[in-house]
C-alpha cells in the first residue's frame, strides 16, 4: 500500500510541476477488504489508505461496480465525506462481468435508460457534496451495446 500511495504521490507532484493533475481509479474493496480497513504508514502517518491516496490525486473514480444504487451509494459513503480529491462513481456495462455487477448481464438493467436512472439516483444523494464529480461508465463498447444499441458514435447518450 505504501508503494501504491507513493507512486500516486510522484506522479501527481511530476504532473503538478507541469500544470497537469492527476485522475486515479480505485476499486472499492481498496480500503475495506470484507469489513477490515486497510491502513498504511506514509509520510509518518497510519491511516486509511484512501485518506492517503486521496491526498495524493485530483480526482478518483470509485469503481464500486453494481447495479443497485443504493449499494452504489452506500460503497462511498464513507469516501466521499472523507476525500481530499474530486472523486466520481462508476457503473460497469460491458458483458461478462456477471449479474449485479454489469448492467450488461443484469435481467431489468439492461438498458441505457436503466443504468442512466440509477447514477441520478446516486447524483441526487450526494448532489450536496462539492467534491462530488457525478459518475463515470465503464466502457464505451459496453455502452454503446446496451439497449437500446448505439449506431451513432458521436453522441455518448444515443
Amino acid at each position: 500500500m505504501r508503494d501504491w500511495v507513493a507512486t500516486h504521490a510522484g506522479c501527481r507532484s511530476r504532473l503538478g510541476a507541469v500544470g497537469l493533475l492527476l485522475g486515479t481509479a480505485l476499486p472499492t474493496w481498496f480500503d475495506d477488504y470484507f469489513g477490515e480497513p486497510v491502513v498504511c504508514t506514509y509520510g509518518g502517518v497510519t491511516q486509511n489508505v484512501f485518506l492517503h491516496l486521496s491526498a495524493n490525486a485530483d480526482d478518483i473514480v470509485i469503481m464500486n461496480y453494481n447495479t443497485n444504487p443504493l449499494n452504489q451509494i452506500t460503497r462511498i459513503g464513507y469516501e466521499l465525506p472523507a476525500s481530499a480529491a474530486g472523486l466520481a462513481t462508476a457503473v460497469e456495462t460491458h458483458t461478462g462481468p456477471g449479474t449485479g455487477v454489469s448492467y450488461a448481464d443484469t435481467a431489468g438493467k439492461q438498458t441505457k435508460a436503466a443504468a442512466l436512472a440509477d447514477l441520478a439516483t446516486v447524483r441526487a444523494r450526494y448532489a450536496h457534496y462539492p467534491r462530488f464529480y457525478g459518475d463515470a461508465i465503464h466502457d464505451w463498447v459496453g455502452w454503446k451495446a446496451l439497449s437500446p444499441a448505439s449506431v451513432d458514435t458521436s453522441d455518448p447518450l444515443a
